[in-house]
Formats: C-alpha cells, sequence, structure tokens
C-alpha cells in the first residue's frame, strides 16, 4: 500500500482526522485566537486554584486548546460559548492585590457572514 497516495487522497477529500491539538500558551499581547469553540473540558493541572476550563477551538489552522484562567471561565462561560464564533485576543498580564498575575483577554463573538 502507498500510505502517502492514500493519506493525500483522504486529505483532499477532507476525509482526514486530526488527532493532537496545538496547545495555545498565552505569552505576546496581542496574540489572538479565532475560531469556534467546540469543547469545553475541566483542567486541573497547572498552578490554579481550583477548576479551571480548557477551550477547544476549531480554526483555519486546525484544532487548537487554550485556558483562559479562572477568572475569565466565569464571565466567559455565563454567555455558553460552546459553539459560539469567537476571536481572543490577548491583553497580557496584571497584578493582583496578593501578588499573583492575572491573564486579561478581549472576547468577541461574532456571527458567521
Amino acid at each position: 500500500m502507498d500510505y502517502e497516495k492514500a493519506y493525500q487522497k483522504a486529505y483532499e477529500s477532507q476525509k482526514t482526522t486530526q488527532l493532537v491539538k496545538q496547545i495555545i500558551t498565552w505569552d505576546t499581547e496581542g496574540q489572538k485566537v479565532i475560531g469556534k469553540v467546540v469543547a469545553i473540558e475541566p483542567f486541573t493541572d497547572g498552578r490554579f486554584t481550583s477548576e479551571a476550563k480548557v477551550y477547544t477551538l476549531e480554526t483555519n489552522n486546525g484544532l487548537v486548546t487554550c485556558v483562559l484562567g479562572e477568572a475569565t471561565d466565569k464571565q466567559f462561560l455565563k454567555e455558553d460559548p460552546l459553539g459560539t464564533l469567537v476571536a481572543i485576543t490577548f491583553k497580557g498580564k496584571k497584578m493582583l492585590d496578593d501578588s499573583r498575575q492575572c491573564n486579561i483577554f478581549d472576547i468577541q463573538s461574532f456571527d458567521h457572514a
């Protein structure tokens, strides 16, 4: 079997499945992720004091995952973002009174035109 040809044929007919998601880390102010929220799952790793969420977005570059943090989760989840088209822009970090840092995001939802 010629695996390369089989893959090309499947890829061209959009019959492939992305198995590994790209993980987005927020480190550059102005960094943006645009896509459709397709999954929201618990995230208990890392340095969060309680359970945060990991969001999976379908983007032009495939599936990506990102963690926005507990404070953003509280606001974002009120909007029930599952299935929503969003543009998430990283606006930098803010120092909290207790010497911890918090990521700041601008999150816009939009309709498919």
